[in-house]
């Protein structure tokens, strides 16, 4: 098989798979999700993501019917499954199956996975963004399944031509609609700080780690609009995109200025382990 569906057990072809209306993940959006990137039998941090995926849960008293290790031998089993080389995992925990109602309890919660076909970031290939104003709950540091939001933003970048949204809360820069967002100034990396404002992403966790190799400064602190036109270099990171270069916003053009350094960031995320003594916050 290739694409893969994974549903309490059961597992078959992504396009035969079901689940049930009353799973409380439909109508409420109740439940956690995360994603992981598996490349040639590697899967990129997943034991960061699983960690975060234990975090978010326990934010929105959900428990996990398994321990970690658990978790990561069933996500590899699934995986093994596929033939793609390069796999898109995604999995979710819903709360359980009930008659829709506000309130629930004593439920036994449902687990979700999918495998399908990733492709990894061309990094010669710069991103368009736009901005809209962020309108979220302050929820946004857990990955729930709520992403109305996320949704509306990215698919009014992809209606005009864009690949990304990027959330501006009283004139500052939090992040994208799936992606976190960074800028480079003066060779000092500058990205939000990890609140509730913010998915703090694994992959803004390894570009800070990255670049403190590297004896690139970080200052985890909000930026403006108004800096974010005006930095050197934007660059927006996530599962997928790992480290790519943003080149106009909003029909502006931005960035530019500090190529050469970021190909050396490109470099080590794509190459290394990254691991620093002093880790960044993930959430």
């Amino acid at each position: 098989m290739k694409d893969i569906g994974y549903y309490n057990g059961r597992m078959d072809a992504l396009e035969h798979m079901q689940v049930p209306m009353l799973d409380r993940g439909c109508y409420f959006g109740d439940g956690i999700y995360e994603t992981v990137l598996m490349s040639h039998g590697t899967f990129h941090d997943i034991d960061r993501h699983i960690d975060r995926f234990y975090q978010g849960t326990a934010d929105i008293f959900l428990t996990v019917p398994y321990t970690k290790q658990q978790l990561k031998e069933l996500l590899l089993w699934v995986s093994s499954h596929s033939e793609y080389k390069e796999q898109f995992i995604y999995w979710q925990l819903t709360r359980g199956t009930a008659l829709r109602s506000h309130a629930a309890k004593d439920l036994s919660p449902n687990l979700w996975i999918t495998i399908t076909k990733a492709s990894l970031p061309d990094f010669e290939h710069t991103l368009k963004l736009i901005s809209v104003e962020d309108r979220r709950s302050s929820y946004c540091h857990i990955k729930t399944l709520n992403l109305l939001p996320n949704i509306l933003a990215a698919s009014q970048a992809a209606q005009e031509g864009c690949e990304e949204a990027v959330f501006v809360r009283n004139g500052y820069v939090t992040e994208c609609s799936h992606s976190n967002i960074h800028i480079l100034k003066d060779g000092v990396l500058q990205t939000a700080p990890a609140d509730c404002h913010i998915l703090a992403g694994i992959g803004r966790f390894n570009l800070i780690c990255a670049c403190r190799n590297l004896q690139i400064p970080v200052l985890e602190r909000a930026f403006s609009y108004e800096d974010l036109l005006h930095a050197d270099e934007v660059l927006l990171t996530s599962t997928t995109k790992i480290c790519q270069r943003a080149d106009t916003i909003d029909g502006h053009h931005i960035g530019g200025k500090a190529i050469s350094l970021v190909k050396k960031i490109q470099r080590l995320l794509t190459f290394s382990e990254i691991a620093s003594e002093n880790t960044p916050s993930i959430s």
